[in-house]
């Protein structure tokens, strides 16, 4: 929504007075000179009698200054945010810029101004700033009485829950910007996703033997040998395999058993469970869902084998997303998510009513 330019033009018409001029400029003493009346060009000057603007372009800085020059000059320039300004995906990453909205180049001269922010900023993108200033600026103040809104975090289904977005971002290379936090202000960066939790482990693996008896081929006139590693169980008299004048050499046969060894493997633990999500704008916090219930038993590898794996064990639950500028909580397979910043940048300073319920989130004092 475009926000709306406030200044008052001064002396459109009519005469010009010396006590006007006093009033409308000085706002202060009984008496003001023509010298103190020419237009300030000092941007380090945060208090200029006739501030340097665009529309006071007219009025002379060092010489051949006159009082006509004074027609529809300002003291002031304010610009006022109402209504959402919602900084989507599909938007720039600057969000609601202050410093491309209408300043008619007032910017970097030393005019008073103020950025009045009394609706709703939000992002819908953790990567990108609800609000934004990076600008040359002097004399400017940022006045909040209305809500400037990070994005959350969205919970994790594979590691760290995502960081949440930050609400607003100010850089001045020239003066410092005074940033006035109203008392019905709420500036809060968004909450972190909550990260994934780790694997049950699997349940522990057990062993399983089965034993095969079986009879060897005969041997002529001894027994037969059982496998390497086999158990010799008998050995008997099977026949006769040759015979002579009064004698004969019998068949053996050797009863041999064989034992087979199987490994059961334990059963697959749970699946851990998903961060929740973060609190942001147009955002609820959510807790984690559940976590992965471990498997129950294996069978043994043969039929008749009667042992059994171990249970696995049950995933452990993801951390819960969070609020306004938090961290989530870390879990055993993941750090917890960073929590959105309220305010970043540099060469600013931040006024106001400050507490734990206007500004949530971290900024510089």
């Amino acid at each position: 929504m475009p926000a709306a330019v406030t200044k008052t033009p001064l002396f459109t018409s009519g005469e010009i007075k010396w006590s006007d001029l006093r009033d409308a400029f000085k706002q202060s003493g009984s008496q003001i000179s023509a010298a103190e009346l020419r237009r300030n060009l000092d941007t380090g000057n945060n208090n200029p009698i006739v501030p340097d603007a665009t529309e006071n372009a007219a009025v002379a800085s060092s010489t051949n200054w006159s009082a006509s020059q004074m027609r529809n000059t300002i003291k002031t320039y304010d610009i006022t945010q109402t209504g959402t300004d919602n900084n989507n995906a599909s938007l720039s990453a600057f969000g609601f810029n202050v410093g491309t909205q209408n300043w008619n180049a007032n910017l970097g001269k030393n005019i008073k101004k103020r950025m009045i922010i009394d609706g709703t900023i939000g992002s819908s993108n953790v990567n990108q700033y609800a609000c934004y200033l990076n600008e040359l600026a002097y004399n400017l103040r940022i006045e909040v009485n209305g809500g400037i809104y990070g994005q959350g975090g969205v919970g994790s289904s594979s590691g760290q829950g995502q960081n949440g977005g930050p609400a607003m971002y100010v850089r001045s290379t020239g003066g410092q910007v005074n940033i006035v936090v109203g008392g019905s202000a709420q500036i809060y960066g968004g909450g972190a996703g909550g990260s994934r939790g780790i694997n049950g482990a699997n349940g522990a693996d057990s062993s399983c033997s089965a034993t095969y008896d079986y009879n060897t081929g005969q041997g002529c006139g001894g027994c037969p040998g059982c496998e390497s590693g086999e158990q010799y169980l008998y050995c008997y008299d099977s026949g006769t395999c040759a015979s002579g004048k009064g004698w004969r050499t019998p068949y053996y046969t050797t009863g041999c058993r064989h034992t087979y060894y199987y490994s059961v493997p334990g059963a697959l633990g749970g699946q851990g469970g998903t961060g929740g999500d973060g609190q942001g704008y147009n955002k609820t916090r959510t807790d984690a869902p559940d976590f992965g219930a471990g498997g129950g038993p294996t069978r043994g590898a043969t039929g008749g084998c009667p042992n059994y794996g171990g249970n696995g064990y049950d995933g452990q639950r993801g951390s819960d997303g969070a609020t306004w500028g938090a961290s989530s909580s870390a879990t055993s397979l993941a750090n917890g998510g960073g929590a959105g910043s309220a305010i970043s940048g540099s060469n600013y300073q931040v006024t106001g009513s400050v507490s734990a319920t206007t500004i949530k989130g971290t900024y510089q004092p």
